[in-house]
């Protein structure tokens, strides 16, 4: 299906469920779950004869080589689509399959609506697979957690009249607007396109939503801010440079607290596997391979099934915390800039660990076991900033930001990375250095500035999307050392808890120190 070409948003209402509604609700996600799996087993062998066709591969390699405003691309795009089309894996080819088997085995478990959605997607991860050369992944039991259909006249249905929601030949009731909530109260003035089922985790057990999809754009909470500025983009940290200052931002401040609470969740629904399961681990602790996925094989005690929904509302609990503080950064950076530059940043690489194993070019030395010392070279470290990522999630951020942008008729754009280099070039030199990532200072004209503040600053003063303005970067420089004390007090004020900001070296330098 193609995507909608209108702008839309989603209102969420709680739905207050009896326990026989709770149990129909969790039979239809379960259901939809293994209707997902079974065409998962149908279309992997699939995937795989495309793989080795032949004209498919050579298709698939070419098409990758060329750039992507070629020509001969579109064309091998299409052979592609061709040779997809020969093998049914178009996403309508998918619709079929999974209608079909709905109505052989499943007559009237799910709407046709809701299952055709699962068959979207199935094609997605199909698609990525084509692609990518990634595996279509079965989705673990119980963890289907939604379902949505097509119209919002079938299968899941609002009935704004009696503020419920009508599914599977069920009358479910909303938690009613608060009179103070106007925010609410004009969103629901909008028109449906469709409605969602979710559940969520709760250390009590699920509770459920209904996430209703509203065709045009949210009402308005913010005013859009006047000034421009500069983005430098980190793994763990975003710092901005433009006319109202630098401003170094932590993402996803005190996220620690509930890394700890889904470490302690995991550890204490592992114990209990593992007393319930004796006969399903190895002497050495791992888990026998023949029993890895079947769960006819587990033994599901009360305990873990407490520990385990624990577990869930752990890490639902952290990634509300990390959206809720997205959401207050994003909030307060366009109240302040309409115009916002930046670098682009590839996440996803770096998130993967390094392919290739490779010697540190510095000596270490190393203590043997009869207490002599030997000099050698170690392997460089594989892993990169997967851990850091997870984190903080800093693609969130990065795309709740140009989403903003772009609702409140800001501007946000990249600039060309390759070229531009805002890590590397120095205004008053007017030349390029390249410096290491542990480096958090460097010298320009004569000054220690911080390397991810300057880079904001270079972004800021842009002449289009391939170099600065070295002429107003020399007339701002005074400026952007004046914001930068600022920032470095604030620093020595709040501490450096992530270690980007490069405080020690300031202070080693004396620079941020106040007069006597």
């Amino acid at each position: 299906m193609a995507k909608s070409s209108t702008p839309s948003y989603v209102v969420t209402r709680r739905i207050y469920v009896e326990p026989w509604q709770a149990e129909v609700i969790n039979r239809k996600m379960d259901l939809g779950n293994r209707m997902y799996n079974n065409a998962v087993r149908h279309y992997k062998p699939i995937v795989e004869a495309l793989r080795q066709d032949v004209w498919f591969a050579h298709c698939l390699g070419e098409w990758k080589k060329l750039p992507d405003d070629s020509p001969a691309k579109k064309a091998y795009s299409d052979e592609i689509s061709v040779c997809m089309e020969a093998y049914g894996l178009r996403e309508y080819d998918i619709h079929a399959y999974m209608g079909a088997g709905k109505q052989v085995s499943y007559p009237t478990g799910l709407g046709i609506n809701i299952v055709q959605k699962l068959g979207t997607a199935l094609y997605k991860s199909v698609n990525k697979s084509v692609f990518s050369g990634t595996e279509i992944h079965f989705r673990k039991y119980g963890t289907t957690n939604s379902m949505e259909d097509k119209a919002a006249g079938s299968g899941i249905i609002y009935k704004p009249l009696t503020d419920t929601v009508g599914f599977a030949k069920m009358k479910l009731r909303l938690k009613p607007i608060r009179a103070a909530d106007t925010y609410l109260q004009e969103a629901m003035r909008g028109r449906i396109k469709y409605c969602r089922i979710v559940r969520e985790a709760f250390h009590g057990g699920y509770r459920y939503f209904l996430q209703i999809i509203m065709k045009g754009r949210a009402p308005e909470k913010i005013t859009i801010g006047t000034g421009s500025g500069g983005l430098d983009p980190g793994v763990s940290t975003m710092t901005l440079t433009g006319d109202f200052g630098v401003d170094f931002y932590i993402l996803a401040e005190g996220v620690e607290k509930y890394e700890r609470m889904v470490r302690d969740a995991a550890t204490r629904y592992e114990r209990r596997r593992r007393l319930a399961n004796p006969q399903n681990y190895n002497s050495d602790g791992t888990i026998k391979k023949d029993t890895k996925t079947f769960k006819k094989h587990w033994k599901h005690t009360k305990g873990m099934d407490r520990a385990l929904m624990e577990l869930k509302a752990a890490y639902r609990k952290k990634a509300s915390f990390i959206k809720n503080s997205h959401g207050y950064l994003t909030n307060r950076i366009v109240e302040t800039y309409s115009l916002v530059v930046k670098e682009p940043m590839e996440y996803a690489a770096l998130a993967k660990r390094a392919k290739n194993l490779a010697m540190q070019e510095k000596a270490s030395e190393v203590k043997k076991k009869d207490g002599i010392f030997k000099t050698v070279h170690k392997y460089k470290r594989r892993k990169r900033f997967g851990s850091s990522i997870g984190r903080r999630s800093p693609a969130a951020f990065i795309k709740q930001l140009e989403s903003k942008e772009l609702r409140y008729g800001g501007l946000i754009y990249d600039v060309n990375a390759s070229v531009y280099r805002a890590s590397q070039y120095d205004h008053a030199a007017d030349d390029y250095t390249k410096y290491s990532l542990s480096d958090r200072v460097k010298e320009v004209g004569g000054h220690l500035v911080q390397r991810d503040a300057y880079s904001g600053f270079l972004l800021w003063n842009s002449d289009g999307m391939d170099h600065p303005d070295r002429d107003k970067c020399i007339q701002r420089f005074p400026q952007f050392l004046e914001m930068q004390e600022k920032a470095i007090f604030d620093a020595m004020a709040n501490g450096d808890p992530t270690g980007n900001f490069g405080l020690k070296d300031f202070l080693a330098a004396n620079v941020g120190q106040k007069p006597a």
